[in-house]
């Protein structure tokens, strides 16, 4: 997931305009920019638990919440959105780690993969290399399959440091809906299912 830099392009100019309050909180601005651009750090954002980045994230809001001009506040606050953002569906990367894990344990290479399964070598280097982000709900079921992993304890697994709620639900709906809820799920064309898309999904499978 690529992070928003529009509000810094805002911020530059801000700072043209508004010197003596950017000068004011240049400490607040340049520590929201560092943990920005930690969390926007591959490596850092893999092996930094949830609960470590929310604690960033924490900061953030006290360091924005500090700021008495409305302005500044309002063009610091998208970083903030994105960040939150980008924490909320960190259970995915554990997901995908999980299952690279597996792979090598089972001492299957890419390649044995992607024959197995059907799934272009490409995709499943991507998917590993956290170049790719979503993954269809079949895609996901064929590489199970083949590592012989059971798609709720997966599931399970990735989200149990997870601040996701979920309803009360029989436990192979909750992992599902939980999947669809949180776009993870795409369709044929490679497209993320809108919110109409996801409702029916969801409803289709309470009925099974």
């Amino acid at each position: 997931m690529e992070m928003n830099y529009n509000w810094m392009y805002s911020l530059e100019k801000y700072k043209i305009r508004k010197k003596k309050w950017y000068e004011k909180y240049i400490g607040n601005i340049d520590r929201i920019i560092e943990v920005f651009e930690k969390i926007d750090n591959i490596d850092f954002y893999t092996r930094t638990s949830e609960k470590e980045l929310n604690c960033y994230i924490e900061e953030v809001e006290e360091k924005i919440n500090e700021i008495e001009d409305k302005e500044l506040v309002k063009i610091l606050e998208p970083s903030l959105y994105h960040m939150k953002r980008k924490v909320k569906v960190k259970w995915r990367y554990k997901l995908i780690d999980i299952l690279t894990k597996t792979r090598k344990e089972k001492e299957y290479t890419q390649n044995q993969l992607s024959k197995k399964t059907g799934i272009s070598c490409l995709y499943i280097y991507r998917l590993e290399n956290y170049q790719r982000h979503t993954i269809s709900l079949e895609q996901l079921r064929l590489i199970t399959e083949v590592l012989e992993v059971d798609i709720n304890d997966l599931i399970s697994e990735a989200t149990k440091e997870s601040e996701i709620k979920i309803t009360n639900l029989p436990y192979e709906v909750k992992t599902i809906e939980r999947l669809i809820k949180e776009s993870f799920i795409i369709n044929d064309n490679d497209k993320l299912l809108n919110s109409r898309e996801k409702k029916k999904l969801i409803d289709y499978i309470k009925t099974i």
